[in-house]
């Protein structure tokens, strides 16, 4: 419409000279005025296209972002599909799915901290877990709301996975953000660092419990009981290599290395952390696991 407006403005004084244009563009009064048409816009294509970054600068500013808009919160929550289950358990997989976004954001991120000095990296992570505390409060609403309408079977276990998927993501940003910053808060105030040993075996800790959060999420999606499996089974190697962790950091300790003997605290709680997180994230996947066994029962005529 700008363009337009600005448009005729610009032709006003030219107007004479472009309805002689038009006039021997075709004898026919139709087409002189389909002429005038397909002209006007070329021409303002040609003259206004050099200008079109001012114009969007302009449009925003007559046209600012509602403050409503800027706030934070759930982007799939339909009140409107509430009475339609199997949209609703949708849209609240999507939401859980987008705070599962922020955590995993959360968990790489989380790690990154206690490689650099930098704190402001540790409030950052902090409001995030303010997000993801948000999502979890709208997304046990929705459920709760959602239960009121008659449910089959399969969509009240799937409701009960979505919240135990939800409020364990929740519980996730807060060990992220209660015990693990602090943590790290507490190295860089003492300005001490991992051995180089000690802090690859973070990483490597941290890469296998990542792996499993990701194939945990994938098998939430798709309701996928293998990948579920996969990932109980991953549990149980990952709490194998805790223990083999601190065992190599109390091998470290009793050779005197300093970093090991400083850091000694620090180290112990990052890995007792992030295998907590990993017990979590089983924990949201078991619904799927035992839906899997239950209906392996049902095929042999057990009673699950």
């Amino acid at each position: 419409m700008l363009f337009k407006l600005f448009g005729v403005l610009l032709f006003l004084p030219f107007l004479g000279p472009y309805e002689q244009l038009v006039t021997v563009s075709s004898s026919d009064i139709s087409r002189q005025l389909a002429n005038a048409h397909t002209l006007f816009n070329l021409i303002m294509a040609v003259v206004f296209l050099p200008f079109t970054p001012l114009f969007a600068k302009l449009i925003v500013k007559m046209v600012p972002e509602k403050a409503e808009e800027k706030k934070f919160g759930p982007m799939y929550l339909d009140d409107h599909v509430l009475g339609t289950p199997a949209l609703a358990l949708g849209q609240a997989t999507r939401e859980v799915l987008r705070a599962s976004d922020i955590v995993r954001s959360m968990f790489i991120d989380a790690i990154k901290v206690f490689e650099s000095d930098d704190s402001s990296k540790i409030n950052e992570l902090k409001d995030r877990d303010n997000l993801i505390d948000l999502l979890d409060r709208h997304i046990r609403l929705y459920i709760t709301r959602l239960s009121v309408a008659p449910l089959t079977e399969s969509q009240t276990r799937r409701a009960m996975t979505v919240l135990e998927v939800s409020r364990d993501l929740e519980s996730i940003g807060d060990i992220i953000d209660r015990n693990i910053m602090p943590l790290a808060f507490k190295r860089i105030k003492k300005g001490i660092t991992f051995s180089p040993e000690g802090l690859v075996e973070i990483h490597a800790f941290h890469r296998k419990a990542l792996e499993n959060f990701d194939i945990a999420i994938s098998a939430f999606t798709t309701n996928d009981r293998d990948l579920a499996d996969r990932v109980l089974r991953n549990k149980e190697e990952l709490s194998g290599l805790e223990r083999e962790l601190v065992q190599a950091h109390l091998d470290r300790l009793r050779r005197g290395f300093r970093e090991s003997i400083e850091t000694s605290h620090i180290h112990l709680d990052v890995i007792g952390n992030l295998a907590r997180i990993n017990s979590l994230v089983a924990h949201f996947i078991y619904p799927v696991a035992e839906e899997k066994r239950g209906r392996g029962r049902e095929d042999v005529g057990i009673e699950a």
